[in-house]
């Protein structure tokens, strides 16, 4: 009898993990800090930003990952794909001397303005031009950072249409979410330095006001 009550108990968790396999096969990856991780490719390597659940989105700890599989648009369907080769550690002298983890892809590849995930699906987005008065109220809010009004030399240019902000300050924002369904919009933005380096950063609306917080940054080899 005991042998037997066990061996439901068994059979009744495998249908159990069978149908959450079935139904959430992305999400449930995301916990391990896979298919729900998003980051860039530059240079044919992946770097991982966030990992997104449907509750959360966090900074992405990539000296943590296992980044294996195939790797698409985070927030375009029918896009290309891209396989990963293999991963490498490295320690970032111009970051802090933090280690860190990217991937390489098969093919030599950089993007400027797009995002990637290992999930098989993309994330729901929209277009900045559809969210101008949000675009706006970050940049507001960026132009009073301490190290974001450094991109603000000349305040006028907040007056100017969004598109011309994003030209004089080389701050472009390319998707508006809200992966962690919570009614406060994720803004994914790249930045160039003055020596051309290409960075990303993640923004979540703040709780209150009109204030962002920021979820993660990257800027891999930046002085």
């Amino acid at each position: 009898m005991i042998m037997k009550a066990h061996i439901q108990r068994l059979y009744v968790s495998i249908v159990v993990s069978m149908a959450i396999l079935t139904f959430y096969p992305d999400w449930l990856v995301a916990e391990n800090q896979q298919s729900g991780v998003i980051g860039y490719i530059d240079e044919s390597r992946f770097h991982p930003l966030v990992v997104v659940t449907p509750q959360t989105i966090t900074k992405a700890d990539s000296t943590k990952m296992d980044l294996r599989g195939e790797l698409r648009n985070a927030f375009q369907a029918n896009s290309a794909s891209f396989s990963i080769q293999k991963q490498s550690d490295y320690v970032d002298p111009h970051g802090e001397d933090k280690p860190g983890r990217y991937a390489a892809i098969n093919k030599k590849f950089s993007s400027i303005r797009d995002f990637f995930t290992l999930q098989h699906s993309p994330f729901p987005s929209q277009s900045p031009d559809l969210n101008k008065e949000l675009v706006r109220s970050f940049y507001t809010f960026f132009s009073r950072d301490n190290w974001g009004s450094a991109f603000f030399q000349d305040k006028k240019v907040l007056k100017q249409p969004i598109e011309e902000i994003a030209k004089k300050t080389n701050l472009r924002i390319h998707a508006v979410t809200d992966l962690n369904n919570n009614s406060r919009q994720e803004l994914w933005i790249t930045y160039k330095l003055m020596h051309g380096e290409v960075g990303r950063i993640v923004y979540e609306q703040a709780s209150e006001g009109s204030d962002w917080e920021e979820l993660a940054t990257h800027c891999y080899m930046c002085d």
